[in-house]
């Protein structure tokens, strides 16, 4: 949603002020987008479901105030999503190069020698930390909106798109990282 359009107004033009050219930008970009960013929103769509279906358990719990099953739903869902974020996370840092060759065609990168995949490898290295996190946030804000607190979920997505604004703004415009700044 908004972090797509942070994304796409902020790498191709950061990338250009430190002296890609615009195609080359765009390219990035797009390898980028299309294959990091899918890569990486697929591990946490597997713990939707369990996030979401917290919300009946939990507010039956909260609303009959029985701390115990609220506890032990909270500390299962905790685990199950854990035991199943982390597994996708350092499986898709230590082996990004084989699923990118795997699932993308390998094509060159406009205005220079590289390769998708190799441009990619490391992007999706860098990114997949954020996989476990992504997943924790799924079910932390499902425990807060069948607490009743569906505010600071709004506020933590605000701090985090303001918090990728500004390490972007900086990362990207570091030669040595380029795209993998984002």
């Amino acid at each position: 949603g908004l972090t797509r359009f942070v994304d796409t107004s902020l790498i191709v033009t950061s990338l250009k002020d430190i002296g890609t050219a615009a195609e080359t930008a765009e390219s990035l970009y797009g390898a980028f987008s299309s294959i990091v960013i899918s890569l990486m929103d697929m591990p946490p769509s597997l713990i939707t479901p369990l996030a979401i279906s917290l919300l009946p358990n939990l507010a039956q719990a909260f609303a009959a105030k029985d701390k115990l099953k609220a506890y032990s739903t909270i500390d299962s869902s905790f685990r199950v999503g854990s035991l199943i974020a982390f597994p996708c996370t350092f499986g898709m840092a230590c082996v990004s190069g084989g699923i990118i060759r795997i699932l993308f065609k390998e094509e060159y990168i406009a205005g220079t020698n590289l390769t998708n995949s190799q441009v990619c490898e490391s992007a999706l290295s860098i990114v997949s930390v954020s996989i476990f996190f992504l997943a924790m946030i799924a079910i932390t804000n499902s425990i807060l909106q069948a607490w009743r607190k569906e505010i600071y979920p709004i506020v933590s997505a605000l701090c985090g798109i303001i918090a990728k604004i500004i390490s972007e703004y900086f990362l990207l415009r570091i030669p040595g990282l380029g795209i993998n700044g984002a």
